[in-house]
Formats: structure tokens, sequence, C-alpha cells
């Protein structure tokens, strides 16, 4: 059980159980339902005693729908699902780099999504190569091998920026990066990443 859903899980008993309390402090409620247990009962062996019965439990049902702690407990689920779909249906597991590339493409460019981007397959070129990411929203992770030099440009107003060993980065407008072999190395790759919303985290593969 992942913990979004102890959260989720915890908040709810919560509001249930300030529902009860809510009930419980209400005579009326109690009351209404006293009567309308015991007519729904008395209804089995007396039949004409049966509209009674459906009356109070309207009555009932009427005065719980009123009670604003019954809404929260049931729409707070529903909020937490549509959120939790959004979530699951824009993110995206990896992204291959190496695909990508053999299409002569050099550009990720996306609403949302979270990515993971292994350098390890490229294709290397004597000039170098380039790959340009822009997206909304969604967390970034570059796998970079030993042999490869990286030269990074990074844009993001709302995230964390990892870089190896480096310092972390909070929100970084305009962070650089470039590795100390660059100039030296027969692989080389320069990386640009605009992101609104995400972290970005550089690890050695």
């Amino acid at each position: 059980m992942t913990r979004q859903i102890k959260t989720f899980i915890i908040i709810e008993l919560c509001i249930i159980v300030a529902l009860l309390f809510h009930i419980m402090k209400s005579p009326y409620f109690l009351l209404l339902l006293a009567f309308a247990i015991s007519f729904s009962v008395l209804s089995k062996k007396i039949i004409f005693l049966r509209p009674v019965s459906v009356v109070l439990w309207i009555f009932f049902a009427v005065m719980l729908l009123t009670a604003g702690w019954f809404w929260l407990a049931l729409l707070f689920p529903i909020l937490v699902g549509i959120s939790f779909w959004k979530k699951q249906s824009g993110t995206s597991s990896s992204f291959n780099y190496s695909q990508n590339y053999a299409e002569s493409s050099e550009k990720l460019t996306r609403a949302n999504g979270n990515d993971v981007i292994d350098l390890y397959d490229v294709n290397f070129r004597p000039e170098g190569n380039s790959l340009s990411i822009k997206k909304s929203a969604g967390n970034t992770k570059i796998i970079v091998p030993e042999d490869v030099a990286i030269a990074l440009e990074i844009t993001v107003h709302n995230g964390i920026v990892k870089i190896f060993d480096e310092e972390t980065e909070i929100n970084p407008k305009n962070f650089r990066y470039f590795s100390e072999m660059k100039e030296e190395s027969q692989k080389r790759i320069r990386i640009n990443i605009q992101v609104d919303t995400g972290n970005i985290e550089v690890v050695k593969g």
C-alpha cells in the first residue's frame, strides 16, 4: 500500500468519524433513525405501517444529505479518484532517446509526463549530438555513461535539479552544467531542458 493510499484512507476515516459525531450530537438524527428502524421491523408484520416506515427513512435521508460532512465524505474520494486518473493518464514510464534518435528526431515536446532518458545506446556523431526537452510538468531522469560528456542548459520554474554529486538546485531559472572532459571526449551531447513544474536528475550509468 502506497503512502498516498494510506493518507487517503486516514483522511476519509477522519471525515466519516466527524460525520458520526455530527449525527450523534443531534438528538433528531438518532430519534428519527430509531423510529425508522422500529417501524421497518413492525411493517414486516403490520402491512399498513410500511408507508410510515418509508416516509421516516425519506426524512432521515434528507436530514443526512443536509449535513456538510456527508457531502465531504462523498466528494473527497471522487476528487481524489479524478486527480489520480489525470496523473496516471499523463504519465509515461520512460522515453528511450536512442529509439527517438534513430528517427532523426532530437526534440521531445510534451504536455506532461515522467521520462527516463538513457544515453547508453545513442549513436553519437563526431561533431556531437543535441537533445531538446520541453514540457509543462513531469520529472526527468537522464542516465549518462562514464565516457559521455554532456553540456546541460536547464530551466525549471518549480522543481529541483540534481546533477551527479553536485549541490541540489531549487527552482533554477537558468542552470548550466559542463562535463570536465567535454572537449576531449568523442561522445558529446548538448541537452536543453525546459520544464515548468518537475524535478530533473542526472545520474551516471
